[in-house]
């Protein structure tokens, strides 16, 4: 079976790490399968030596000459294989690949890797984000909340599949310090990083030494920092820049520390469970955090609840016996999302579309 992954190019991020890892296990399984960049030649994630990755952003100046090349791609790969299915892993690709299929007898798969809430929560705005998913063969969602946004779907054409969450050898080093706070993400206003910057705050009055460092890039870095001066926290914090080494750095800090307004299934939340460091996070819409940490892997707090994240926080700091704990439950949850298993998923709702 040909797999095509369609995405705007594999620089940093969620989706890119995700199509990195499923189209090495998918290539292993002993399907044929191609990862299109359709708007950037950007690549910051290993790809396996079995899946040919190509470049169309040369072709992206416009709609029509996008979807006649891609078009051109498809027809000539079914000349040689029968079954093929493209998955459009972000919505920018969707009516591209839609267009470009017409009539073809390919299958597209349509994925939400954001939270569809942003698309508006009337009707109106519900119908209009679900046509083009309806168009598609089968819809994949991160969570069931995102699932659940769609549901005028039917339920046959929607499907929860998880990220995969890579198995590692380092491990937290089990030591719970007002100093070793982290977070990492991008620096972005959607991830609240203000919210975090307060709740420092509010706690060195109790941990003077109590210090976040935040590792990631983003528009918004100067307007932080200033936020930090303002708040007085500037020397609790540190902007660490982007890092290649998520894990090891996971490892020597104490707590792993989200304030999101919303995610889809958090990379760096699945990160921190691979190395078994305890977790504090809100509850944000889509869901993902809920679903990872259920059964006591983690703390989670209300969105924008600066007090109640406070009080979570401080608890495990107080009460590191049990943090442990929590951790050892997140790190041993991680074997039901490896990346053979999730592929496995994956691989069983694309063979029954045929």
């Amino acid at each position: 079976m040909k797999i095509v992954f369609l995405i705007p190019d594999m620089g940093y991020g969620g989706a890119e790490r995700v199509v990195s890892i499923i189209s090495k296990e998918l290539a292993g399984f002993g399907h044929l399968v191609d990862i299109v960049c359709l708007f950037g030649s950007q690549v910051q994630y290993e790809i396996s030596s079995k899946v040919e990755l190509l470049d169309f952003s040369s072709f992206n100046s416009g709609l029509f000459r996008r979807v006649s090349h891609l078009r051109g791609y498809l027809k000539q790969q079914k000349k040689v294989n029968k079954k093929i299915v493209v998955i459009a892993f972000q919505s920018s690709c969707l009516n591209t690949v839609l267009l470009a299929s017409l009539f073809t007898g390919v299958k597209v798969v349509s994925t939400e890797r954001s939270n569809p809430l942003l698309k508006g929560t009337s009707i109106v705005d519900r119908i209009k984000a679900s046509i083009p998913f309806l168009l598609s063969n089968l819809g994949v969602f991160q969570t069931p909340d995102a699932s659940n946004y769609y549901r005028i779907m039917p339920v046959r054409k929607r499907v929860v599949i998880s990220n995969p969450i890579t198995s590692t050898d380092i491990s937290w080093n089990n030591i719970i310090i007002p100093s070793g706070l982290i977070s990492v993400c991008r620096l972005h206003p959607g991830k609240n990083i203000s919210m975090s910057l307060a709740v420092i705050s509010k706690l060195k009055k109790k941990y003077p030494n109590i210090h976040l460092d935040i590792f990631g890039s983003g528009s918004i870095e100067t307007v932080l920092k200033t936020e930090a001066k303002d708040l007085g926290v500037e020397n609790n914090v540190s902007f660490k820049g982007n890092t290649s080494q998520v894990i090891n750095e996971l490892s020597t800090h104490s707590i792993y520390v989200s304030t999101s307004n919303y995610e889809g299934v958090s990379n760096s939340l699945l990160e921190a469970m691979s190395v078994g460091i305890p977790i504090i996070c809100t509850d944000c819409p889509i869901g993902g955090a809920r679903m990872m940490l259920k059964d006591n892997c983690g703390m989670l707090s209300p969105v924008n609840d600066i007090e109640s994240f406070v009080n979570k926080l401080d608890y495990l700091l107080s009460h590191p016996a049990e943090a442990l704990e929590m951790a050892k439950k997140a790190k041993a949850r991680t074997a039901f999302y490896s990346p053979s298993n999730i592929a496995k998923e994956w691989e069983n709702v694309i063979v029954n579309l045929f």
